[in-house]
C-alpha cells in the first residue's frame, strides 16, 4: 500500500484495515482503500461510507476468491465505488483494474501482470 500511498492524488488518501458500510447489514473490510482527503480527517475513523470510497483493493486469497472475484464487485459498484482492484497472487502477481460502467456495473479496462524475472536481466517486468 505504500506504493499506492505515494502515488495518490492530492485530495485523496490511502488506508487499511477500515470498514465500508454498503448497506445497513453489509460492511466489508477491503485490502486497501482510496478515500477523499476530507473524509480521511485525522486519520482516526474506522468505517467510511461509499460515496467516500474513491476505490476498493482487494487481495485474493484462496479462502477469498469467490467473494474477491463475484460478490465484492458486484456490491462495491452497486454502492457506487468508482473504482475497483482485485490483486491475484497466483499463478502470476495480477492487477486487475476495473471502473465504473454507465449501466452501473463495473468493467475492466486493464489487467496487469507481474512476468518472471528474465534470465539474462535478472529482475522483473511489467505487462
Amino acid at each position: 500500500m505504500v506504493a499506492l500511498d505515494d502515488s495518490a492524488p492530492a485530495g485523496y488518501a490511502v488506508t487499511q484495515a477500515v470498514e465500508i458500510k454498503l448497506a445497513e447489514d453489509l460492511r466489508y473490510i477491503p485490502d486497501g482503500l482510496v478515500i477523499t482527503a476530507e473524509a480521511s480527517g485525522d486519520g482516526s475513523r474506522a468505517q467510511y461510507l461509499p460515496d467516500e470510497v474513491a476505490l476498493a483493493v482487494e487481495i485474493v486469497s484462496e479462502s477469498s476468491r469467490g467473494m474477491d472475484r463475484i460478490l465484492k464487485p458486484g456490491h462495491y459498484a452497486a454502492a457506487g465505488i468508482p473504482h475497483y482492484w482485485r490483486v491475484e497472487l497466483t499463478p502470476e502477481l495480477t492487477v486487475h483494474t476495473f471502473e465504473l460502467g454507465l449501466h452501473g456495473g463495473y468493467v475492466r479496462p486493464a489487467s496487469i501482470r507481474r512476468r518472471s524475472p528474465s534470465p539474462r536481466r535478472g529482475r522483473s517486468s511489467w505487462t
